[in-house]
């Protein structure tokens, strides 16, 4: 597993968040040979508190202790799901997702179906800002929220690691090294 992208927004209130994008990768057989599929998944946590040495602390599924509930949000990005990330953080879209409804406000963001209830992503400039807000929703209806600003810079960093995703996920600077050294 490589190294994680981590955002931190901390509050002195104890009500601050974090997310951190996590690349994963599995080997996976096509036409009889072994390639690693590379996979993101975005974790947003609830700031719990404070630790003993005052650092914030926050509830990230690894550190949730099993009989207490949850206070983070998984959401697996798919190649389309990096897709919308890249236009808004590229400036070319002010929000993920298709268009609001009419006679609605708020953008739907990205929607995923699971098999025990549902994730929604919204990602959006306003006020010359970033915000990120991550939702699931389990089968009995209990819903977990986790959302934050993310900083110009934070963004540039995210739009480095997703451009880079998207050409390893495809091999292609394997391909391309490969050309190089072969002389094609």
């Amino acid at each position: 597993m490589s190294k994680e992208y981590r955002i931190y927004k901390p509050n002195a209130k104890g009500s601050g968040a974090a997310s951190k994008f996590q690349c994963r990768s599995k080997l996976k057989e096509v036409d009889g040979k072994q390639y690693p599929e590379l996979v993101i998944f975005l974790e947003s946590a609830q700031q719990t508190g404070f630790d003993k040495n005052n650092n914030a602390s926050f509830g990230w599924s690894s550190s949730v202790d099993k009989n207490r509930a949850s206070k983070s949000v998984t959401m697996k990005l798919g190649l389309a799901d990096i897709g919308e990330i890249l236009l808004v953080l590229k400036g070319r879209k002010q929000f993920i997702g298709p268009e609001p409804k009419e006679g609605r406000k708020i953008e739907p963001g990205l929607y995923h179906q699971k098999q025990k209830g549902n994730t929604s992503l919204r990602l959006k400039w306003s006020d010359g800002r970033l915000y990120i807000n991550i939702s699931s929703q389990d089968e009995k209806k209990n819903v977990i929220k986790v959302s934050h600003s993310i900083t110009t810079a934070e963004a540039v960093v995210l739009e480095a690691l997703l451009d880079h995703y998207v050409v390893e996920y495809h091999g292609w600077s394997y391909t391309v090294l490969t050309a190089l050294k072969e002389g094609k």
